[in-house]
């Protein structure tokens, strides 16, 4: 894991990505994404996971009882750039 929850404020910025095995959160201001895959484990390492990953999902749910929300957000198509590189 690349951060820890106490560093995760969702919807607060475009650059904070949690990271577990091939699982990723990603933090942006109008969504918090997931993506990929992870393994619960049936041990202390895999407890551990979930309980850090509970974290993060309550900090999203807590922030978003405390908004006045919309119906739906608008969510505009990404415009994918050539790279420059290639």
């Amino acid at each position: 894991m690349s951060l820890t929850k106490k560093d995760f404020d969702p919807f607060q910025n475009e650059s904070q990505v949690l990271s577990w095995d091939d699982f990723q959160i990603e933090n942006r201001s109008d969504r918090v994404s997931m993506s990929g895959s992870i393994d619960f484990t049936k041990d202390k390492e895999g407890l551990a996971k979930a309980l850090e990953m509970q974290k993060v999902i309550n900090s999203v749910v807590s922030y978003l009882q405390n908004q006045d929300l919309p119906e739906k957000v608008f969510i505009e198509a990404q415009n994918w750039v050539k790279n420059p590189f290639n």
